[in-house]
């Protein structure tokens, strides 16, 4: 509710006096990798013989292998904690010596980064992750065009790599030969670095001044040079001024350290944008020019000339009937023309702009030729065929989405150029790789990206490649109620935006449901009869255990292929004496059960009599004291050769066979580990009592182990699910007391990290009996059963995102989840049908159906090329739209939709059942549903009785763009237009009627708009984050703080109402808080302050609250607190361009500073600090304030978890490096940090997330 002007001062200064007194402290995590491509690579990455693929990414390095299916699989995902420029593969070189004999025959990665490194990687299998080898200064960290990090070339033999800067200036590099640590040999910066006169470089002959479009080395042929070769390197320029651009063939005299220009080379007509080595041929290019390619013969590099030309229907030019200012962005590759100055800005927009009109006549404005816009075919990717050294094959995509092949053939009749129809037509791909057996992959820039087949002269879709991004909003709703938050988020631009549903944990693919009462093989099951156990004791036998006998079956062979021929199965039983059996287990060779009353616990076993005919004996029996409550026997036997390594054979007792124990669960409560030694009997190895008790020394009931299982992962454990649903983990051998691992208040699948036991939160119903599942067809399966039914279900590791996709179409820009209807609302953009270029849809979930609602045509007015003070163009004119969402019962079982007129009344309870949206263009109310013949619905029927009906209850023109919407209270909402921002409500609930209550101006235009309880924070294109409060009594707008920074807002959202966070289009997030002002001392402009402060690297377009919590339900038992206290209310979960999710963590204090001290030790620790050489702390702090707090980096610390136990020893016993931040007064509290609380903190956080 709204209040007064006094209650509101009063609040503040509570609010600000509490905001002081606590302090933010987050932990942040990416839980799911952004998913652009920007570099595809092929090479010996992790052995000599293997041929792997690694995915340049803008902030990570994936490695993944394309399988025999042509699905993609991830290897590993790395974070480089810096920004790739350019990435490249130097081959393995055979005259290389190096002293690790781990590098011989593989391939190393070669990177530039914002670092200002030449960074070399090497893959380490045993640590399974990249590790720098050495790093080659170039220039200082940052993103100047100016310095060397931009492109990089290396040469087919491995022996130079150049690398250059956006314009002016380039480096060349000879890879040593001599064995030592370092892999370069000799470096030389063109023009030479120390050349002070920079107007006399410019006249120079052999400078290069302009903008380095694209880099080749020119390959020798090795057995024509009796010397050591100087090398070629072929740069495409964009000189100032000029129309063309140059193709530039540099020499590098090795002996005299000199860079001269041999040649140059240009020629009338389109564009060139690329420069192409052709393999194995020793002096031949391509050159791809805007329209056509060039087929160079550079052998001898005084006389480049062309000796081939594609034909033109190979790349010919099309004429398009559109409007020129949509397809200017198709025509002008603005990866290629846009360059990022110092300043983050854009240059040479002009040069583009100048491309697409220079095929216009200046002189005609009015005329039809201006609305012809004439463009080429370019190509846009390119990659050579793997191996093919005779007749080199290249597959090329066209920024059409055609695919052609060329093929070079060196005949004894000179050189010949075959050209291929086209193989394949999609999207167009920024790039494509073809892989050893006939794969293609193929990256699109913003959308799904796909493995293509190469069959019978053409290509073939064979499998997606998942990109998610650019995720432009999202909505975190808790969908099943399984206290489990899924995104929805808008993703992808048109024609491929889409809808995707993502979730964290291992994807669970349903494979197949059974009816309640089905029907199935038998397999001689005493049918009536409750089964308290059952399973396989030997190849073929079945065992059933019973309240009131064991029995064995061997069934026929329609069950088993080595089951008996008869026509029914042959049975035999086993019948306790004078007591029933209340537990039992089923293993190899061996069969358990017990009673209750008395105690005794029975070992069983199975022998053949005659022919098909088995008996099963008494092997030996025990008295016991305490009740079993659980009983379990390996699934499978434990090998020495496979499943137990040396090392844990070498922890258990002497003279155990581990083939032959089974793990109990008794009332005491306990468990134990017992053997059943031949001609000795039942030998108890290991006892654990269960005794759990809060901090405030209270037991905690529900102990009695429900089930209990023996797993071996570094080592073996005895894992025990306690019947008040917590899991507890003992070491056998013991070295530490029991841990808690998680509170089982939703499904988890447990599995095995690389040194510890980790968990996943996955989705299924809760079951009753839960068995693994392996065969060809489903080698990962679980097999449950819930709800009376049979569920087969398959964990899939093998997806490289866990997420669901509903194709759209055009660009989604915002979304809305309705929690009633479980209905998503979505607006799009960008679409392609002839009624209108955006709408505003319904996305069904139920049964995955999309449902248009309404039309948004585009009104243009003023000029669209006028820039106003505020920030937005003048012709921008914004819509506010009223739509109502009601509840409607409906007699008609047979109607899926109902369809209304616009402006239909209807009683409503409470205003807020409208959908409030904006737009920047005009609503068509011909598309709500006006015709019978009308496809689209604005109703949809979720049960047999209702449905939820869509109306237009209001729009509205304003003055300014509308960008910003947002609930306020519990009666009014606000909305943006422009720089101004409005209270608005619905007068007498009429809900056709919006009035304006306030409203308020700021200096730039408004981007965001949040609201929690009377606070509101507004974020614009400049100023940052205002504070402002609204006065319901005087009905004002009343501006509280300010934003003590400059910021172009992103997206911002209040977590109370004194802190805010706020992301920036610069790639930092940053949470502020009121400060505390005195009355007496108060400054008439109050600045807030930021609390803590992290760079991502990447720009967050969505920032939402978030469900999750590292704590478990455990922690409250185990503290004697409220179990229903939610500690997740302050997680952020924010999403990026790229496509990355990443997890703000609320943490104490005392967790901080832990955390803070490791983190501290692992960014200079060689096997944890940042692979390409940034400085960690610098990185994390760009684009913030000096000296604001940080928030620690998840990625940093997860790397801890997958050290070796004497890694992490040493890397927590490592001395504190320059970069450390630790306050002097916790130095010596933390110079000796326990590793387990380390490793039991970072596994909560880690393993939860992901």
């Amino acid at each position: 509710m709204a209040v007064s002007e006094e209650e509101c001062s009063s609040a503040k200064s509570r609010s600000s006096s509490s905001a002081s007194s606590s302090s933010s402290h987050y932990l942040a995590k990416c839980v799911l990798r952004g998913s652009v491509v920007l570099q595809v690579l092929y090479g010996h990455i992790r052995f000599p013989t293997s041929y792997d693929v690694v995915f340049g990414k803008e902030t990570s390095i994936e490695l993944v292998i394309i399988g025999e299916d042509g699905i993609v699989q991830s290897i590993c995902e790395q974070p480089v904690f810096g920004t790739i420029k350019d990435i490249a593969i130097l081959p393995s070189n055979d005259k290389f010596r190096t002293q690790n004999p781990q590098m011989l025959g593989k391939d190393l990665l070669v990177v530039i980064s914002d670092s200002g490194n030449l960074s070399f990687l090497s893959f380490c299998n045993e640590m399974h992750r990249f590790f720098p080898v050495t790093h080659v200064q170039l220039s200082n960290p940052g993103n100047s065009r100016n310095q060397l990090g931009r492109m990089l070339a290396i040469d087919s033999s491995g022996c130079f790599i150049a690398a250059s800067a956006y314009e002016n200036q380039l480096a060349m590099f000879s890879v040593s030969v001599s064995g030592g640590s370092d892999i370069i040999d000799k470096k030389i910066v063109f023009p030479p670095e120390k050349e002070a006169d920079a107007s006399a470089a410019r006249v120079q002959k052999n400078s290069i001044c302009g903008t380095i479009w694209s880099m080749s080395f020119i390959s020798k042929d090795p057995s024509q040079s009796s010397k050591g070769h100087n090398p070629v390197l072929a740069v495409l320029l964009n000189r100032r001024e000029a129309v063309l651009n140059e193709l530039l063939l540099l020499g590098w005299n090795i002996s005299e350290q000199e860079i001269y220009v041999i040649s140059t080379y240009t020629e009338d007509g389109p564009l060139a944008h690329s420069i192409v080595e052709v393999p194995h041929s020793y002096g031949f290019a391509f050159m791809f020019r805007e329209g056509d390619a060039l087929l160079m013969d550079l052998r001898d590099a005084q006389i480049p000339y062309c000796v081939y030309r594609t034909s033109p229907n190979f790349l010919s030019n099309v004429v398009d009937e559109a409007n020129f200012v949509q397809e200017s962005s198709r025509g002008c590759d603005l990866s290629r023309v846009l360059q990022v100055d110092d300043e983050g800005g854009l240059f040479n927009v002009a040069a583009c702009a100048l491309l697409e009109l220079s095929d216009l006549d200046p002189m005609c404005i009015d005329g039809d030729k201006y609305s012809v816009n004439v463009t080429y075919k370019h190509v846009c990717s390119w990659s050579w065929e793997p191996g093919n050294a005779k007749n080199p094959r290249m597959i090329i995509c066209a920024d059409t989405g055609e695919y052609f092949m060329i093929e070079i053939i060196f005949g004894p009749d000179g050189l010949k150029v075959q050209e291929s129809e086209c193989l394949y037509k999609g999207l167009p791909c920024k790039a494509v790789l073809w892989v050893e057996g006939g794969f293609l992959a193929a990256i699109v820039e913003m959308g799904d990206g796909m493995v293509l087949k190469m069959e019978n002269g053409a290509l073939h879709y064979a499998s997606p490649i998942q990109n998610i991004a650019p995720v432009l909003d999202m909505s975190v709703v808790d969908y099943h109620d399984e206290k489990h938050d899924q995104m929805f988020a808008c993703c992808g631009v048109a024609p491929e935006g889409s809808l995707r549903i993502i979730r964290s944990g291992i994807s669970v693919e349903k494979l197949l449901r059974t009816a309640p009462i089905y029907q199935g093989i038998t397999v001689g099951f005493q049918p009536d009869v409750s089964t308290l156990a059952c399973g396989i004791v030997n190849d073929g036998l079945l065992v059933q255990i019973h309240k009131s006998a064991v029995r064995l079956c061997l069934p026929t062979k329609a069950a088993h292929s080595e089951g008996t021929p008869l026509p029914s199965p042959v049975c035999t039983s086993w019948f306790p004496e004078n007591m029933s059996i209340s537990l039992g287990a089923v293993g190899h060779n061996l069969i358990v059960v017990s009673s209750s009353n008395p105690c005794f616990l029975i070992i069983l076993g199975v022998r053949l009599l005659l022919g098909h005919h088995y008996e099963i004996y008494e092997m030996q029996h025990l008295r016991l004291q305490n009740e079993l409550s659980c009983v379990s026997i390996p699934l499978k036997r434990f090998e020495g050769t496979s499943l137990v390594d040396n090392s844990c054979a070498a922890t258990l007792p002497f003279g155990v066979d581990i083939s032959n124990i089974f793990v109990i669960g008794t009332h005491k409560p306990s468990v134990e580990v017992l053997s059943l030694v031949p001609n000795e009997g039942l030998r108890v190895l290991a006892s654990g009592t269960i005794s759990l008790t809060n901090t405030l020394g209270t037991a905690i009931s529900g102990c009695i182990p429900q089930d209990v299982r023996l797993v071996l992962v570094d080592r073996l454990y005895v894992l025990s699910g306690l019947r008040n649903g917590m899991l507890l983990r003992f070491e056998w051998p013991a070295s530490q007391q029991c841990l808690v691992v998680l509170f089982h208040d939703r499904p988890w699948l447990l599995h095995t990290a690389r040194h510890s036991l980790s968990y996943t939160s996955i989705s299924f119903q809760s079951s009753t009996h839960v068995t693994p599942v392996c065969y060809v067809e489903c080698p990962k399966g679980i097999l449950f059963v819930a709800e009376n039914c049979l569920h087969l279900v398959e964990m899939v590791h093998s997806k490289r995102l866990n997420v669901q996709k509903f194709h759209l179409g055009g660009t989604p820009r915002e979304v809305l989840y309705h929690s009633e209807s479980r209905l998503l609302l979505v607006m799009r953009t960008d679409l392609s049908n002839d009624t209108s270029s955006s709408d505003i849809c319904c996305v069904i979930l139920l049964v995955g159906q999309c449902c248009h609602l309404s039309n948004l045509n585009p009104v243009k007015q003023g000029n669209p090329w006028t820039i106003m003070p505020s920030g937005e163009a003048e012709s921008t004119k914004g819509r506010l739209i009223v739509l109502c969402l009601e509840h409607v019962q409906n007699s008609d079982s047979g109607s899926m939709t109902l369809c209304s007129k616009a402006g239909s009344s209807s009683q409503r309870a409470s205003p807020f059942h409208e959908i409030v949206g904006y737009a920047t263009e005009q609503l068509s109310s011909s598309s709500l549903c006006s015709s019978p013949d009308d496809t689209s619905c604005d109703g949809i029927k979720l049960e047999e009785t209702e449905a939820w009906q869509f109306r237009l209850a209001y729009v509205t023109k304003w003055p300014g763009m509308v960008l910003a919407i947002c609930p306020y209270l519990d009666r009014y909402f606000l909305a943006s237009s422009g720089n101004a921002f409005y209270v608005c409500g619905f007068p007498n609930d009429n809900s056709q009627r919006v009035r304006k209550f306030a409203w308020a101006r700021t200096r730039f235009m408004i981007t965001s708009l949040t609201a929690h309880f009377t606070t509101i924070a507004v974020g614009d294109c400049r100023d940052g984050v205002l504070f402002y409060a609204y006065h319901e009594d005087s009905k004002k707008l009343q501006q509280l703080y300010f934003d003590p920074c400059q910021r172009l807002v992103a997206d911002c959202i209040l977590m109370d109402v004194n802190t805010a966070v706020v992301s920036d289009r610069k790639g930092s997030i940053a949470v502020l808080s009121c400060a505390d002002y005195l009355e007496d001392t108060a400054s008439p402009e109050c600045n807030l302050t930021v609390s803590c402060a992290y760079y991502m690297g990447e720009i967050a377009m969505s920032i939402r609250k978030g469900s999750f919590s590292y704590k478990l339900p455990a922690d409250d038992v185990l503290k004697g607190s409220d179990g229903n206290i939610d500690f997740s209310q302050n997680a952020i979960i924010v999403s990026t361009l790229l496509g990355s999710i990443i997890t703000f963590v609320p943490i104490s204090r005392e967790e901080y500073e832990l955390l803070e001290a490791v983190q501290d030790r692992l960014v200079v620790h060689p096997l944890t600090a940042p692979i390409l050489g940034n400085d960690h702390n610098e990185y994390r702090s760009r684009e913030n304030p000096v000296g604001v707090p940080k928030i620690l980096d998840g990625d940093m610390l997860s790397q801890f978890l997958e050290l070796t136990g004497m890694q992490q020893e040493a890397v927590l016993s490592s001395p504190l490096g320059a970069q450390g931040t630790v306050k002097p007064s916790l130095k010596s509290r933390y110079a000796l940090i326990p590793v387990n609380q380390v490793v039991q903190l970072l596994e909560r956080v880690h393993y939860a997330l992901n």
